[in-house]
């Protein structure tokens, strides 16, 4: 009986610094032994709901290494990532004692990527652990043993890799967990529900026949009438299409305005069903007391043609009335500050420091400040909606795309809602989008549209030396895995990561982004490898994934980016898929997915396939 929804992916990407000191003094890597293994000592014996933690454990056996990634491989049926600690084998200090790969993190579907690259001074022989993977047994996970298996690991000094052995491991659930025989059921849920005086809810009457055929489900409701009141109730189409001539009402199907609601369906087909039979909308009485107040099934028949479904359970509900006041919202923006220059896409993130953890929504909106006052008070002037998240597990975000709008002085307002009451927060930003390719402080992925007249990176880069632009990198996936090369020159069609090593934006200027006079005899194209490929938009204007990247459609599974610098991750994930209607956080479809040019994207192909 759980339901299920697609959840976030973050995928693997390859580490991102290449080192200077490649040269070994009297080293070689062809005698390591190190061992890379998954401790699963806090795995065994687990019961459904648990967490426990496992570490990812290195010993670089007496030899020096300087970076290590590694893929671990979980059961997303059964267990699923509830947080990733790095625990400093490599240094503590982010961006001065090592770098985090990009996409390091959990995918959501099975697979964990972590990769760090240290810095030639946090070298050295390495014992310990390399990160902790907390993880959370599900509710419905069944006895058993469930493998956590290391994949593509690396280890390098420099740019000398080592060879490894690896050691997985396996989480165990059972031992002494109780399996509870299934039978159909007819169900309240929620199982409990919390209101207050004055609070409309809604409590449904779930069936799931486990497998059963049903034709016909009848049940009686009651609830306390001196406390709850009916507001309305919903047939939820599980025995044919409301308004169909898939399914007869029973006679008195409704409320008695007493204590019960009576309820009753015969399809005109049988089998198995699972899912919401009815959904009753209740208002609690002003008049209500404390208390605990029962939704109790009664009559209950489950029916196959005239035949009674056997061993059917039946379980009620309740209702806790608190009138403890509600705790308002006290969002607040963490991710920008009043007076913050913004450009390009940026992310918004809300947090709520009211300490209740209840917060079902966030809103973000934007207002055009023409006259520059940071108040909401230009005539005519009107707060945009930008975006809603309903999905907090990975905090409260909402993108911004600040090149469709002009620059200038911008309100951004949230909006947290916990379902009674709402709060808001306000910063004033001025957005500001110069011509040419703006380069955040650290890691910037961009492209070239076309082919330019001076691509030599040295040219590109002309304004800037080595102290400011320290690195430039094309994610190259031709020999099957992804490796970091270091390019000579730009190129349409791919991807470049660029980093900043000031602590403020600089501009590489039109003057150096030059469309070539002579035309290349042969238009743009790239052969793209199964995996995550390193690509950029080959136009001016902006277009959707679906247009951009018809040539491939049958050929890639999804696209990401563009990359938020601000951030640390992209702005979002395009799904090659037609449906989008159960898509959440920064999930769309390819349909909603937008390229814009001098933006890099990676997108994950499943077979050779060529992109031009």
């Amino acid at each position: 009986m759980n339901d299920k929804k697609l959840r976030g992916f973050a995928e693997k990407t390859a580490l991102l610094l290449i080192f200077c000191t490649c040269i070994l003094l009297g080293m070689s890597a062809a005698a390591a032994t190190a061992t890379v293994a998954v401790d699963d000592s806090a795995a065994q014996g687990l019961s459904p709901g648990d967490t426990f933690s496992v570490p990812v454990t290195l010993d670089s056996d007496g030899d020096i290494v300087s970076s290590l990634s590694v893929e671990l491989m979980y059961d997303p049926s059964a267990v699923s990532v509830a947080g990733i600690t790095q625990n400093g084998l490599f240094g503590t200090v982010q961006n001065t004692d090592y770098i985090i790969a990009q996409g390091s993190g959990d995918d959501g579907a099975g697979t964990i990527y972590y990769g760090i690259v240290g810095t030639s001074t946090t070298a050295g022989v390495k014992d310990g652990d390399f990160i902790t993977v907390e993880f959370e047994v599900l509710p419905a996970t069944a006895n058993g043993s469930y493998p956590l298996e290391l994949g593509d690991v690396e280890l390098l000094y420099g740019a000398i890799p080592f060879t490894t052995s690896t050691e997985d491991g396996v989480v165990t659930v059972g031992e002494d967990v109780v399996v509870v025989d299934e039978y159909p059921e007819v169900y309240v849920f929620p199982a409990t529900i919390y209101a207050n005086t004055g609070d409309t809810f809604e409590a449904k009457v779930k069936l799931d026949s486990d497998g059963e055929i049903v034709s016909a489900l009848y049940v009686e409701l009651a609830y306390d009438p001196s406390v709850l009141s009916v507001v309305g109730i919903t047939q939820n189409g599980l025995f044919g299409a409301v308004e169909s001539t898939d399914y007869i009402l029973a006679q008195g199907s409704g409320d008695d305005g007493a204590g019960t609601i009576i309820y009753g369906i015969a399809g005109t087909t049988a089998e198995a069903k699972a899912g919401d039979f009815i959904t009753v909308e209740f208002e609690v009485l002003l008049s209500a007391a404390d208390g605990s107040y029962s939704l109790d099934l009664m009559n209950v028949e489950l029916l196959n043609g005239a035949d009674e479904v056997s061993d059917a359970v039946v379980t009620d509900g309740a209702v806790e009335i608190t009138n403890i006041p509600n705790v308002v919202p006290d969002p607040e923006i963490i991710s920008h500050t009043d007076g913050e220059i913004v450009s390009q896409v940026e992310i918004v993130e809300v947090s709520d420091a009211s300490g209740e953890d209840d917060i079902m929504s966030t809103t973000v909106e934007i207002f055009a400040d023409l006259n520059e006052d940071c108040t909401a008070d230009d005539v005519g002037e009107d707060w945009v909606v930008i975006g809603t998240d309903t999905d907090g597990t990975d905090g409260w975000k909402v993108v911004l795309d600040t090149t469709t709008v002009p620059d200038g002085k911008y309100l951004v307002r949230a909006t947290m809602d916990d379902g009674r009451d709402t709060g808001f927060y306000t910063v004033c930003v001025t957005v500001y989008n110069p011509d040419g390719i703006l380069l955040q402080p650290g890691w910037n992925f961009i492209s070239v549209p076309e082919a330019l007249e001076n691509p030599g990176v040295n040219d590109v880069l002309a304004d800037f030396d080595s102290t400011i632009v320290d690195t430039v990198l094309y994610d190259d996936i031709s020999s099957g895995t992804n490796s970091m090369v270091i390019p000579t020159e730009f190129e349409p069609l791919k991807g470049y990561w660029v980093h900043n090593n000031l602590d403020e934006d600089i501009v590489i200027l039109e003057e150096y982004l030059q469309k070539a006079t002579t035309m290349p005899t042969t238009p743009a194209s790239l052969h793209l490898y199964p995996g995550w490929n390193a690509i950029g938009h080959t136009a001016l204007d902006e277009q959707s994934a679906e247009v951009a990247l018809v040539a491939i459609d049958g050929c890639y599974i999804k696209v990401r980016g563009p990359w938020v610098p601000s951030a640390n991750e992209y702005a979002y994930i395009g799904l090659n898929i037609d449906d989008g209607s159960e898509l959440t956080g920064n999930f769309v479809t390819t349909a909603d997915f937008k390229l814009d040019a001098y933006e890099g994207f990676y997108v994950l192909v499943q077979e050779e396939c060529l992109l031009g």
